[in-house]
């Protein structure tokens, strides 16, 4: 999105790679853009909001898991993309793994998500939702940034 001063503008983005047993989270969406395909835990962040603390609330809203204790793995510029006629805006998405967290992933929001589940990072269900893919590509390279 350009602004009116002419400057680039784009949101930002945190992409939640749970782990367990070498298998990633992933749920599959409904009710929203990208409605049918899988995804991270995930979510915009909010006004005045750190990484870590969007990190954490979404974690937390979306699975019931908490914890603080997070690693950085990865960033990346997700360009505009279309999923079904709709097109996505720009925007900058982080990457990452929550560190010494415990307990099952529930079903806190079940308007928006329709099922939880683990899934090899080699052997990705599909659809998957775009930017993870993109994503899963600084994992597998130990990058923490690809442009």
């Amino acid at each position: 999105m350009i602004g009116k001063d002419g400057r680039r503008w784009v949101r930002l983005v945190v992409y939640i790679f749970l782990e367990r047993d070498g298998k990633i989270l992933l749920g599959k969406r409904k009710n929203a853009f990208g409605e049918g395909y899988y995804s991270t835990p995930a979510g915009h962040i909010d006004p005045s909001e750190t990484v870590l603390e969007c990190a954490n609330r979404e974690l937390l809203e979306e699975t019931g898991i908490h914890t603080k204790d997070f690693e950085f793995v990865g960033v990346r510029l997700i360009g505009n993309y279309e999923i079904k006629g709709e097109k996505a805006h720009e925007y900058i998405a982080f990457a990452l793994k929550p560190k010494n967290w415990s307990g099952d992933p529930k079903l806190t929001e079940p308007n928006k998500i329709e099922r939880w589940e683990w899934h090899s990072i080699d052997n990705l269900p599909k659809p998957m939702f775009p930017p993870v893919p993109m994503l899963i590509e600084c994992i597998k390279r130990s990058v923490p940034f690809v442009d």
